[in-house]
């Protein structure tokens, strides 16, 4: 699933129109036909009605595009066009291959899909720049969030035992050229093209469009979800709970040893947003290396999240501090994502930023070096006498108050601050008896 958020108009329209209908957004998302597709009970009646009408308005659509491009190759929506992104054909494959198995073969268009298409032409009319509204909201939804339906949809194929070779009856989410772990990539170039483009509109008015494209979507699920309605009710679904999963839920690590949860060199999936630890290893199918955003998995995101930017020089980015919109995105993502995955710990460290950067251009990680020694990795020097090989990566008490504060006055010292604060208070005390 794709959750946009926020980011201020100032660095990039996307952001700015994915911040202002955020709302809307969740509305379609949290919609209970999209939970019928994430919870695979949805019905073949009501996929197949769904699948007609997004090949109603992905035909329509780029239709349109390639008459506005024929009368104006100059005009901004040229400079998004990517014939890889066209939906139509594989649309219809889908739809063969329901037909084939005996799901049937909706020919039939509902109100809010002819409601949309005549809005598409109406956009159109006006402003090319509302078009480019519709092939945003659109295609990203596909690249992002429709990974995810893909996984859903194979799986409820598995479950009836329908065979799906070759990507047969998900085409509308396949791109020959990307892999799953590429979609996020592939989403921010989209973003960053779109920030490039001098628009002529009022960004407010692509807004108000923006909005009435999610109305006509929330309608469109509507419809689709009546089909279905009777059937679901009569198949009690389990509330969907946080999944704990029976490993260390206190866990302390740095940025280094928070890179060995990624799903690769460690099946469990671990990232941090602010510091908190999030055990997301159930969401293997969005952070797992399939995923669309493995990007995450065993690294810092807050930067990525709070200003919605999936570009990797924003991970590990511990100097990051949101503030106004981004923070209260940022504390939108803390309360989705820990109302569905534990919380196992806390990251540790000092405030280095920039580490994914480092690692893409000299293909190093950069590491945050030891102000005594000058060390930046292996074995702390002064605790080389420990036997314990974890203790042996951090410097002990008292020099750990020089290399991480934060640490060095963590409930671990408790003991060695209190016995130091006694000792210090009992040698005020001396000198001034002493003095007197």
């Amino acid at each position: 699933m794709s959750k946009y958020g926020n980011m201020r108009e100032s660095n990039g329209f996307s952001k700015y129109l994915l911040e202002e209908t955020l709302t809307e957004h969740d509305a379609s998302m949290d919609h209970p036909f999209m939970k019928s597709v994430y919870e695979r009970t949805f019905t073949p009646e009501a996929y197949v009605k769904y699948l007609a009408s997004q090949l109603t308005i992905f035909q329509t659509m780029e239709n349109l595009v390639q008459e506005q491009i024929k009368k104006d190759p100059k005009n901004p929506i040229n400079d998004l066009f990517d014939p890889e992104l066209n939906r139509t054909e594989a649309i219809r494959e889908d739809m063969n291959f329901y037909k084939d198995i005996g799901w049937g073969m909706s020919e039939e268009s509902g109100k809010s899909v002819m409601m949309y298409v005549a809005l598409l032409r109406e956009d159109t009319a006006n402003s090319v720049e509302c078009l480019l509204i519709h092939h945003l909201l659109q295609y990203l939804g596909i690249l992002s969030g429709g990974q995810y339906l893909s996984q859903m949809i194979s799986k409820r194929l598995d479950a009836d035992n329908i065979a799906h070779e070759n990507g047969k009856g998900v085409k509308l989410y396949k791109f020959p050229s990307l892999k799953a772990s590429q979609m996020s990539k592939r989403v921010q170039a989209y973003m960053d093209k779109v920030d490039q483009l001098q628009l002529k509109s009022s960004h407010a008015s692509l807004v108000e469009c923006a909005k009435a494209i999610y109305q006509l979507i929330l309608d469109n699920f509507e419809e689709c979800h009546a089909v279905q309605a009777s059937k679901l009710a009569a198949k009690p679904v389990e509330k969907e709970t946080k999944k704990e999963t029976g490993e260390d839920n206190d866990m302390k690590l740095t940025l280094e040893e928070l890179k060995q949860y990624d799903g690769k060199k460690n099946k469990r999936i671990i990232f941090s947003i602010r510091k908190v630890l999030y055990d997301v290893t159930a969401g293997e199918a969005f952070y797992g290396p399939e995923g669309g955003y493995h990007m995450f998995a065993g690294h810092d995101c807050t930067k990525c999240l709070g200003s919605m930017n999936l570009g990797v020089d924003n991970l590990n980015d511990l100097s990051y501090e949101p503030t106004g919109k981004e923070l209260e995105t940022l504390k939108g993502w803390e309360e989705k994502l820990g109302a569905k995955y534990p919380k196992c710990g806390v990251l540790i460290g000092g405030t280095a930023s920039g580490t994914s950067k480092s690692s893409t251009s000299s293909g190093k990680d950069q590491k945050a070096a030891c102000p005594l020694s000058g060390a930046t990795e292996g074995s702390c020097p002064f605790s080389a006498g420990s036997k314990d090989k974890e203790e042996q990566k951090e410097c002990p008490w008292p020099f750990i108050l020089l290399h991480d504060p934060a640490r060095g006055l963590s409930a671990k010292y408790f003991l060695h601050n209190t016995a130091a604060a006694v000792m210090i208070v009992g040698c005020l005390i001396g000198s001034y008896f002493a003095a007197k």
